[in-house]
């Protein structure tokens, strides 16, 4: 995949590969311009140049400032972008359409050797084929502290997060942080149910209620999945 050039001006070229939501349209449906910011996970930094990708394998680059506009995502629809940059493990947003322009949540990218050191901490081999969801609960003071997270179909998980946003063993629920990581997951749509959600939280990346999101999975990707409890929403 990625082999077609788009006709849209200032769309690039990607190498990497996606999969269709279930209320992806043909290439040829109503369209809806998606802009963002793509940020450094780990520092916050802006990340210039970064690929975001449509369902429909057109692409744009963020801007010197981390910025984007993608012109052409399928309207109406649950549907994601892959985003990618140099020495990044790719990402994958997803998101719900209507006819009007959406801003997403911030996309944070970390470095390939950051998310692998996640396997060496779990003391886990990472198995061929698969991906990584990660969750985060925003609330007025940042993580949402005491969720607990299931996924359907299982995977290895939670693994909930430190301060740092490194998974750890010994976590039983969301600390400050307020997020955690299931490994080793097969790709394809998977749903991550949320227990403990305060009222007032909504999806900001992901399709359906924020206390059962539906999000894709590809292999070698992380797929985001956020929540926020409050009107920042980060």
């Amino acid at each position: 995949m990625w082999n077609r050039r788009s006709w849209l001006p200032g769309l690039v070229l990607c190498a990497a590969s996606c999969t269709s939501g279930p209320g992806d349209t043909a290439s040829t449906g109503p369209t809806v311009q998606a802009s963002g910011h793509v940020e450094d996970a780990v520092f916050g930094n802006n990340v210039p140049g970064a690929s975001v990708c449509s369902v429909w394998n057109e692409c744009v680059s963020s801007d010197g400032d981390g910025r984007f506009v993608h012109p052409g995502v399928p309207g109406a629809a649950q549907t994601h972008v892959q985003v990618s940059s140099e020495g990044a493990t790719p990402v994958l947003a997803a998101f719900e359409t209507t006819a009007a322009p959406i801003e997403l949540t911030p996309v944070g990218l970390s470095e390939s050797s950051f998310v692998d050191s996640f396997y060496f901490l779990l003391d886990t081999e990472r198995e061929p084929g698969t991906g990584i969801v990660a969750f985060r609960v925003t609330g007025d003071m940042g993580g949402q502290v005491g969720i607990r997270a299931r996924l359907q179909p299982t995977a290895s998980g939670p693994h909930y997060t430190n301060d740092n946003g490194l998974p750890e063993t010994d976590r039983f629920e969301t600390g400050r942080d307020g997020g955690g990581v299931f490994i080793n997951v097969q790709p394809g749509t998977v749903e991550l149910e949320h227990i403990g959600l305060p009222e007032g939280c909504q999806t900001l990346l992901g399709w359906g209620s924020a206390d059962r999101v539906s999000v894709p999975v590809e292999a070698d990707a992380v797929t985001l999945v956020r929540v926020g409890c409050s009107p920042a929403g980060r």
